[in-house]
């Protein structure tokens, strides 16, 4: 899959076949509408995948999916979408297109120790990349929300590379359009 033009995830209901993505736009639906943290939603997901059943874990894995079709321009009816046949194996591959459409987890330098105190951050500051792609990167607000997590992470990337704000490990003038 390419990182700038991610394919998503075909999934057909009844006689349409629907193309999910996570884009910024579905970040932002599932933690405004669900009042839930980006992060704490996929936790429920992957218990879904896992089998595991509840009230909670159900909700959130409608809620994700409504936003989903929201998204893919359907009306957010999910009714007849997750059966019990297909509970777990549609749990596991949104949970595979969430990977897909997130950055990679950066490393921790050598010299950087992780705060013992500090919390891992469980939602999407939204309005933090809409001001970013925005003003910074020069993309309209709908672009910006069409974007997944990763390509927004890449573009953003290129930039801190073209300013200086960030260097390049061991790159040559032929490496420089390879990946």
């Amino acid at each position: 899959m390419s990182d700038l033009r991610p394919k998503g995830m075909v999934f057909k209901n009844g006689e349409k076949k629907l193309r999910f993505l996570f884009s910024i736009f579905v970040i932002d639906e599932i933690q405004s509408s669900m009042n839930k943290p980006i992060f704490e939603a996929i936790g429920d997901l992957t218990r879904a995948a896992r089998g595991e059943f509840n009230e909670e874990i159900f909700v959130t894995y409608c809620g994700i999916l409504r936003a989903l079709l929201l998204d893919a321009g359907e009306k957010p009816e999910i009714s007849g979408m997750v059966t019990p046949q297909n509970y777990v194996e549609l749990a596991g591959n949104l949970l595979k297109l969430f990977s897909d459409c997130m950055p990679e987890p950066s490393d921790f330098e050598d010299d950087e120790e992780p705060e013992e105190d500090h919390e891992p951050e469980l939602s999407v500051n939204v309005a933090r990349i809409l001001y970013l792609g925005c003003k910074i990167l020069n993309y309209t607000e709908q672009e910006v929300f069409a974007m997944t997590m990763r390509k927004f992470q890449l573009l953003y990337d290129e930039y801190l590379y073209s300013i200086g704000k960030k260097k390049r490990e061991d790159i040559d003038t032929d490496d420089m359009f390879r990946d």
